[in-house]
């Protein structure tokens, strides 16, 4: 297949990647399930551990009300050392599974919303996994593609489609948000890690670089091929995370 990036299509999808994706019958995903209640209990504990998140979500620009807040273990193949060695209470049930690429707890404040978006690419599978939900729909839900969910259960989409996300209770919402790449896209996961990094790091530096933010487009484009070719020799991102990409 050929994959979707945001950066080649002005981030709009133009992709036939389904919104939600029905994993069931995959023997990782199943065990998942099986497994959730042990689960949620272990990231409880670590969240409780912590006593505090390590930061906002870098985007601000999507937060509507309070804050979007997490930990993170592994963005696109990099690594955080740290929190994986602390989080092995839960990790343990994620690490096997072939292709993951990404794995984050996700907080997202009291009266808050995640303006719609879209994601990055169509490479993945991305997992919401209920840690602590305070309301079902339509107080605290998640849509993709125009499709109301609620956390009520482990599920799978594509977040290139349009997506968002709101809390409107007086309690925090907690899940995981896991990326596992799609099988048949195994053989290219350090490049699409690449490309998906560097286009972060270019939306780190329009957020906070008015240069960036002003310049045309052909000028964002010169400045993502360096940042990706950067990451590509040196296997280092100014992302979040403590080891640089393994490579291959």
């Amino acid at each position: 297949m050929k994959v979707w990036y945001s950066f080649r299509n002005n981030g709009i999808y133009s992709g036939d990647a389904p919104a939600f994706y029905d994993l069931k019958g995959k023997k990782w995903y199943d065990d998942l399930c099986e497994n959730l209640p042990a689960i949620q209990q272990a990231v409880l504990d670590f969240v409780t551990s912590r006593g505090k998140t390590q930061g906002e979500y870098f985007n601000k620009e999507l937060v509507e009300g309070q804050t979007w807040e997490g930990f993170g273990f592994l963005l696109w193949g990099k690594r955080n050392e740290t929190n994986i060695k602390d989080g092995q209470a839960f990790l343990k049930y994620f690490l096997p599974i072939p292709g993951l690429v990404s794995f984050s707890i996700s907080v997202l404040s009291p009266r808050t919303h995640i303006k719609e978006h879209f994601g990055d690419t169509d490479a993945n599978y991305r997992l919401h996994v209920p840690i602590s939900i305070p309301a079902m729909l339509p107080d605290c839900g998640f849509k993709v593609s125009g499709t109301s969910v609620s956390w009520d259960k482990i599920f799978a989409f594509s977040d290139a489609h349009l997506h968002e996300a709101w809390n409107d209770t007086d309690k925090m919402r907690i899940i995981l948000m896991v990326d596992v790449l799609r099988e048949e896209l195994l053989p290219e996961a350090k490049k699409i890690c690449s490309n998906v990094l560097s286009l972060l790091e270019l939306q780190k530096l329009y957020l906070h670089n008015n240069l960036v933010r002003n310049s045309p487009w052909y000028v964002r484009g010169a400045i993502r091929h360096f940042l990706l070719w950067r990451i590509r020799l040196t296997g280092r991102s100014t992302m979040s995370g403590e080891k640089p990409i393994k490579r291959r």
